[in-house]
């Protein structure tokens, strides 16, 4: 069936169908393919007998009555086998094999299965459903999006090159009454839009071939009034009513009656409203970018270039979702935001911005972030699904017809981003976290490392407000050294500098080398706290090897020397050290033989080693700090408390 919520445009929706399809009724017959099948007439009249009747019992005897009506020959029943053999090998010939099996020879008629999907009839009344469920919903644009879609599968008239039939002149009215439907309910979604200019010449090219259609009267006088035509459109009122008493010997119905008086009278309701995309709230929620940002030039570049470049193509294939992972403090956030405002402009119906709280104690629920996202995007509070899944559907189908711009910002998991993501390719998605979101499929990829030395004096020459003074001093250099060069850690020692009298450049490198996580503290920065929240997510073993691995009297190790001071195997103590390392909570390096070695930046270093003290007991602190761990796991004297 035709999903509404999975697209807004030719190559991810109508054309997505008509891939799908395999038989076509709306027009000349076709199967496996766009040209007709070259069949006799009768036995294109079975397949279409077949198609009509998919996945159930035909019987011969029915086929039969309606090829020769009251008189079949004697050699019928024989002559019926004879068209489905050669209606097989038609299929065959096409290279579809399974089609051909599809047809089966079933007790006393024919079968053939047939999808939903695959037939182009079903498709077109699956999306003339979909689009009576948003008009019902006043999803004007989906709805007239939809019904555009579904009339252009039509190729003509049903069962074109079909003799007729009974069974077939009775489903090929029913089609026609239905297109006939949808074209009317276009036409009323497009009014609800204010479109009525451009629908005056193909309403009154309608009325002229459906003169007795009373719907597409009232809309064509209405499309006239509301152009600023309304003598034109009485006369249309007029013209009908005559057509009609001297025809048929009526008045016209109530409605369209009713609509003249309006006319008359200049009735406020029938005023145009105003176009309802422009009556959509658009939501401007990017935070303001940082007046001091410095570097990442390449990364903004890419960033941009991810979220554009499908559109600048005009491929619009696929939901473009940029995820920036990195480390505590590398300032993941700050260059989103510096992304998302240079492309915003490509995003006209608004962006929106959440902080997804991952790292806390109680991330928020996706249902919850729905609903937010939902009322910011003009849905009552009252009418909101109190449903995850509806809400999602609902999310999805009012972004179905929008261009918006989402930050999900500090994520916990997949699970969390998953339900939060549009279904349009119109849309994009920038997505923050400390964890590599391997799992989210379709996503490109950022890692945000750490400054290079330049770009990190830089920052700090910036933020302390001493630039060029500052930014020519060797102590500089050593700051943001031991700040690791990490964006977050050297806006703290710039804020130092900045707001505090008595500091100095020596002076705060000094406590850097003592105290580091003391020092990198001012207002609500803290990179202890920053750290923390990464620490608190891992569970009890990756907490306890993080502690453990600061211990150790080197500045690289391997799994053998994770086993050694956790007591895990060294399969598991791999395990742990690349689930440090996917939280950025551990570096890694190959080495020469294709081997990996681990190792802590100094403040990560510090804070674990805090961490130890706290938690760890005296005698472990000592048995870890005294343990070699250069070569192939020793022998474990004292057994550590696990």
């Amino acid at each position: 069936m035709y999903d509404s919520g999975q697209a807004s445009d030719d190559s991810s929706g109508i054309l997505g169908v008509f891939r799908q399809m395999k038989y076509g009724v709306l027009g000349a017959l076709t199967a496996t393919g766009s040209e007709p099948l070259v069949l006799r007439p009768r036995e294109r009249s079975i397949v279409a007998l077949l198609l009509i009747n998919r996945n159930h019992v035909l019987s011969t005897s029915r086929i039969v009555d309606e090829l020769w009506s009251s008189r079949p020959p004697e050699s019928a029943n024989n002559l019926v086998q004879q068209y489905v053999s050669r209606i097989r090998g038609q299929l065959r010939d096409r290279g579809d094999d399974a089609a051909a099996e599809s047809l089966r020879t079933c007790g006393p008629g024919y079968l053939l299965r047939c999808d939903d999907t695959e037939l182009d009839s079903v498709c077109f009344e699956s999306m003339l459903d979909n689009a009576r469920d948003a008009l019902a919903k006043r999803r004007y644009k989906t709805a007239a999006r939809l019904l555009s879609d579904g009339l252009r599968i039509w190729r003509g008239a049903p069962f074109l090159d079909i003799p007729r039939m009974p069974t077939v002149v009775a489903e090929a009215c029913r089609l026609e009454e239905q297109r006939l439907r949808a074209v009317e309910e276009r036409f009323d979604a497009e009014l609800a839009l204010g479109h009525h200019t451009g629908l005056v010449g193909e309403l009154t090219a309608l009325v002229a071939i459906h003169p007795f259609r009373e719907r597409l009267r009232g809309q064509l006088m209405l499309a006239l009034y509301r152009s600023g035509r309304q003598v034109e459109a009485l006369e249309q009122y007029r013209d009908t009513r005559r057509m009609m008493m001297s025809e048929l010997g009526v008045e016209p119905g109530y409605e369209l009656r009713r609509l003249e008086r309006a006319i008359l009278n200049s009735a406020p309701d029938l005023t145009a409203p105003e176009n309802v995309v422009a009556r959509w709230p658009v939501p401007a929620q990017l935070p303001s970018c940082i007046g001091d940002f410095t570097g990442r030039s390449r990364e903004v570049a890419h960033g941009c270039e991810v979220l554009r470049g499908d559109r600048r193509a005009g491929e619009w294939r696929s939901l473009p979702v940029l995820k920036l992972v990195g480390k505590p403090g590398v300032g993941k956030t700050t260059l989103a935001v510096q992304i998302a405002h240079q492309v915003r402009r490509d995003f006209p119906d608004g962006q929106l911005f959440v902080d997804l709280d991952g790292l806390g104690p109680r991330p928020l629920q996706p249902s919850y972030v729905l609903g937010r996202f939902l009322r910011t995007l003009g849905v009552p509070a009252a009418d909101l699904p109190g449903d995850a899944e509806e809400r999602r559907e609902y999310f999805l189908s009012l972004t179905a017809d929008r261009r918006l711009l989402l930050v999900l910002d500090n994520c916990a998991d997949e699970a969390q981003i998953r339900p939060l993501l549009p279904g349009s390719a119109g849309c994009a998605v920038i997505i923050t976290g400390r964890q590599s979101l391997a799992g989210l499929e379709g996503a490109r990829h950022l890692v945000v490392d750490a400054f290079g030395p330049e770009e990190a004096v830089e920052l700090l020459s910036r933020v302390s407000g001493s630039e060029p003074a500052v930014s020519r001093t060797r102590t500089a250099a050593e700051v943001v050294r031991l700040c690791q060069h990490l964006p977050l850690a050297i806006r703290i020692a710039g804020s130092i500098l900045a707001v505090s009298p008595s500091a100095t450049l020596d002076g705060v490198a000094g406590r850097l080398r003592t105290a580091p996580l003391d020092e990198l503290t001012i207002g609500d920065l803290s990179m202890r706290s920053s750290i923390r929240l990464s620490y608190e997510r891992l569970d009890s073993r990756a907490k306890r090897a993080f502690r453990r691995l600061a211990l150790l009297q080197t500045s690289h190790f391997a799994d053998w020397s994770c086993a050694a001071v956790t007591g895990e195997g060294i399969t598991y103590a791999g395990r742990l050290l690349d689930h440090l390392a996917q939280h950025h909570l551990l570096e890694s390096v190959r080495v020469p033989g294709g081997h990996v070695r681990y190792f802590f930046d100094g403040i990560l270093r510090a804070f674990a080693q805090e961490r130890a003290r706290v938690e760890e007991p005296a005698d472990v602190r000592h048995a870890v700090d005294a343990r070699p761990v250069a070569g192939a796991v020793p022998a474990i004297g004292l057994r550590l408390k696990c």
